[in-house]
């Protein structure tokens, strides 16, 4: 899995570096517009253009060239994969508001800000472990166009496939975005500062390190297509010889 994530990544490096190259502008962007939304829509939307492109290079493989020209079907795998996500984090954010509206009085800033970071991760691996293996090949019937390319025909996929997707988000995404996260919390004193100052003076220690960790989200996204990739050829042999003809 990981030998095969990885020489995916780096056939999809272009693609690698315009997402890091989005994410660098949208923190600026965050940084000079506080509290817009706009900035949490632009980064879901840059992550899931890379997944739709890594399925593409996958399933689709040489048969086909990569490129912008679907739309359309890159708009139905981005809200099939917020669908996904919301499975997991619309109850976490519930859990946290109940949480705080009850627990207020006990609570001070610090303490609140770990209650929403720990219910978030629970969220997150939710989604992971449970909601991406079982629903998760959805994505990679879109992508191949499959005539059981329906939310029922997934979870069957899913449920005959799950131990193989789970187990392995678990090893793979899972372990390298956690391997990011912490590293991103070791340095959160780095981070407090702007990315450009109001006068347009780079943060040079900030850059370098975003454009380290950014990287490796990336190759958890790209790890996490793979993964739901092979789950989806796994569930239905017949078309792994399509796919590699």
């Amino acid at each position: 899995m990981y030998g095969d994530s990885i020489k995916l990544y780096v056939r999809l490096i272009k693609y690698v570096l315009v997402f890091v190259g989005v994410e660098l502008a949208n923190q600026i962007f965050a940084e000079r517009a506080s509290g817009n939304s706009a900035t949490y829509i632009i980064s879901f939307i840059n992550a899931s253009s890379l997944c739709f492109i890594a399925h593409q290079s996958i399933l689709l493989s040489e048969r086909h060239a990569i490129s912008f020209n679907y739309q359309r079907l890159m708009l139905r795998f981005s809200g099939g994969l917020l669908a996904m996500f919301a499975i997991g984090i619309v109850p976490a954010i519930v859990v946290v508001v109940i949480l705080i509206s009850q627990m207020s009085a006990l609570l001070d800033e610090e303490m609140t800000l770990g209650l929403i970071f720990a219910v978030t991760v629970l969220g997150m691996l939710f989604v992971a472990l449970v909601v991406l293996p079982l629903f998760g090949t959805y994505l990679s019937a879109l992508v191949m166009q499959d005539e059981d390319r329906g939310v029922g025909a997934a979870l069957a996929r899913g449920r005959r496939t799950f131990f193989f997707a789970a187990s392995r988000m678990l090893a793979g995404p899972v372990v390298v975005y956690a391997l990011g996260a912490a590293i991103t919390l070791a340095n959160m004193d780095m981070l407090v500062n702007d990315l450009l100052s109001e006068s347009w003076q780079p943060d040079i220690a900030q850059i370098l390190f975003l454009c380290g960790l950014y990287p490796v989200q990336a190759l958890s996204y790209i790890m996490g297509s793979w993964i739901l990739c092979h789950a989806y050829l796994r569930a239905q042999p017949e078309r792994t010889s399509a796919v590699f003809e």
